[in-house]
């Protein structure tokens, strides 16, 4: 796998970048029961993906991780909520690696292959609840639209998953946006098979 900015394993690293790499393999390896998973690391311990890209670039790297550990700390969404509009968001972006690294997320999340394919198609799965409705609307209205978040889909955001719930989409869609952007612009690949 490979992205406009190369990789570096970790003998190539200076300070700042040794000091990231060591923050996120310990991220990594406390989200996964003490193992670093393969789709985030290469052979000779390359960091892969945003994780890749954010290390030539420690300072907004730290700062991209500290934000991203903060929204998925936000209270008032679960999973199966935040992989509709990270699934919705990516149907935007058509980002492969954010796209594939969510397929097993969202169904843990309770989502089907058939609801996930249909998401990535900027569509609504017929089967699905008010909830889920309401939420793949809102992420489209915001990362297809231009303009404000409707005051009518705010309203309806806030009824349902409270303020904390609204501010914790919000925060999320934005989030997913930045990080499909920096993944297109890098021109991050998937990784390949290990």
């Amino acid at each position: 796998m490979t992205s406009r900015l190369g990789l570096r394993a970790p003998s190539e690293l200076d300070a700042e970048g040794k000091a990231f790499y060591d923050m996120i393999i310990s991220y990594l390896q406390n989200k996964n029961g003490g193992q670093t998973p393969k789709r985030n690391i290469r052979d000779d311990g390359a960091l892969l993906g945003p994780f890749g890209v954010h290390q030539a670039t420690p300072s907004v790297g730290n700062h991209f991780h500290g934000l991203g550990s903060a929204v998925e700390l936000l209270p008032g969404f679960n999973q199966r909520n935040r992989e509709i509009a990270v699934l919705t968001t990516a149907s935007r972006y058509q980002t492969a690696y954010a796209i594939n690294s969510h397929l097993a997320m969202a169904t843990a999340a309770g989502l089907s292959r058939a609801e996930i394919d249909t998401l990535l198609k900027a569509e609504v799965p017929e089967n699905f609840s008010d909830d889920d409705r309401l939420v793949q609307g809102a992420a489209y209205e915001l990362v297809y639209g231009s303009g404000a978040l409707s005051q009518d889909k705010w309203d309806k955001l806030v009824e349902r998953f409270t303020i904390n719930g609204a501010k914790h989409f919000v925060h999320l869609v934005g989030f997913y946006s930045y990080l499909m952007t920096v993944l297109n612009g890098f021109s991050v690949e998937l990784p390949e098979k290990q």
